[in-house]
């Protein structure tokens, strides 16, 4: 937008300067002072039009570039932070793991125990009948 307006500015001031000239080329009798005078303004004012607008698209350039800055930290930053996270992620699954094998050989021994609680009660039961037909045999 901003360049459309440079080249539309551009194009005024050069059919501004053709007309000036060819007003002076018709001779100095043709040759109105105010007129010149009126296109003198004119020229002026277009010429302050391409001012603005170049300050305007230069303005805009350095905001375009800070935004970019902007967005490249800020893109930087969240790379970071992703980068932190699947560290977190691959450290908490690690510890899932060595969790979930814990239990398991937790579980494994409980088992074990269960097996050897009901082999000790099975062996309290035959040492309490062997100790009663002792008895029953004295």
């Amino acid at each position: 937008l901003v360049r459309e307006h440079t080249i539309e500015i551009e194009k005024l001031l050069a059919q501004q300067k053709a007309d000036l000239e060819r007003t002076l080329n018709l001779g100095s009798s043709n040759t109105n002072e105010d007129q010149v005078h009126l296109m003198n303004i004119a020229i002026n004012e277009l010429n302050l039009m391409l001012q603005d607008a170049n300050y305007q698209r230069e303005k805009t350039r350095q905001d375009l570039s800070l935004q970019l800055e902007e967005i490249t930290s800020e893109k930087s930053s969240l790379k970071s932070q992703i980068e932190d996270l699947c560290q977190e992620l691959s450290l908490a699954r690690e510890q899932i793991q060595r969790a979930q094998k814990t239990i398991n050989e937790k579980e494994t021994k409980l088992h074990q125990s269960e097996e050897l609680l009901i082999s000790v009660e099975d062996l309290k039961a035959e040492l309490a009948s062997s100790v009663e037909v002792q008895k029953e045999l004295e």
